[in-house]
């Protein structure tokens, strides 16, 4: 069985699917570090997903992050963090249960703004408005690949994560138990 978040940016994907792995006994997954490692091997080059979204553009990032994304085909017992613009819908659908982290646009931009850069993928002379663009655009999506939606805003990561597992309990008998 495979969980796979998704979401907008800072919608805490990373940090719940380390959470929710550690309490599965399960690997965790994050699209972005397997882009940065994959992108270090090939390009004997480190760099960040920031700096390789910059410089390869949308569409090639879009299609690294697609390879990584198939790249878990054959995995089992994992909790995969997706890149925020994934829209690989019907593989993911197949692929296990499709979890949407839910937050408000206002907590979104908060987190934002915690970061030490702004993404680049934002425009800087109006990088809020950007922002909001690109959640309401990418908002049908989230909702439509997800089998299950969490609202995230009120609650703590540990909330979020029991949620998740006692859904996931619910829809099917977790291999290795909950720890």
């Amino acid at each position: 069985m495979k969980i796979l978040l998704c979401g907008p940016p800072c919608s805490g994907k990373s940090t719940i699917a380390k959470l929710v792995a550690s309490r599965l006994g399960w690997e965790a997954i994050d699209t972005d570090q397997i882009i940065e490692k994959k992108y270090q091997r090939e390009k004997a080059d480190i760099q960040s997903c920031r700096e390789i979204y910059k410089h390869e553009g949308e569409k090639n990032f879009r299609k690294m992050e697609n390879k990584a994304l198939c790249s878990f085909k054959n995995e089992e017992n994992v909790v995969i963090a997706l890149g925020g613009g994934v829209k690989e819908t019907a593989f993911l659908q197949e692929e296990g249960v499709v979890i949407y982290l839910r937050a408000t646009l206002d907590t979104l931009w908060k987190r934002i703004l915690q970061r030490p850069q702004l993404p680049v993928y934002l425009e800087e002379n109006n990088a809020r408005k950007s922002f909001e663009r690109l959640i309401e655009k990418r908002l049908p999506a989230y909702a439509s690949m997800a089998e299950i939606t969490i609202d995230t805003d009120s609650l703590t990561p540990e909330k979020v994560v029991d949620r998740i597992c006692d859904t996931i309990l619910i829809k099917e008998e977790v291999p290795h138990g909950i720890k």
